[in-house]
């Protein structure tokens, strides 16, 4: 049985690596199940754990770099592997 579970983090430099976190965890627990959906936004939240994703042969999408109102976060995350967008 799958399950989430919400992380506060006490420090705000762990919460800078939140989308990272979920998407780690999300790995280890999946595995190639594993499905990474990244919308735009700032900063570089997300890469490692797109690439964990990737490591255990997940899929990942990520938004349009023409549609994104931050075109270069969802551009650092296209070519991430042959199932990534």
């Amino acid at each position: 049985m799958a399950r989430c579970i919400c992380w506060n983090p006490a420090n705000r430099a762990a919460s800078a690596c939140r989308f990272d976190f979920f998407f780690r965890s999300l790995a280890e627990d999946q595995h190639e199940r594993a499905i990474g959906i990244v919308l735009s936004g700032t900063g570089s939240d997300g890469t490692l754990g797109v690439r964990a994703i990737k490591g255990e042969n997940g899929m990942v999408m990520a938004q349009d770099v023409q549609s994104a109102e931050h075109g270069r976060h969802a551009e650092e995350r296209r070519g991430h592997g042959p199932r990534g967008l």
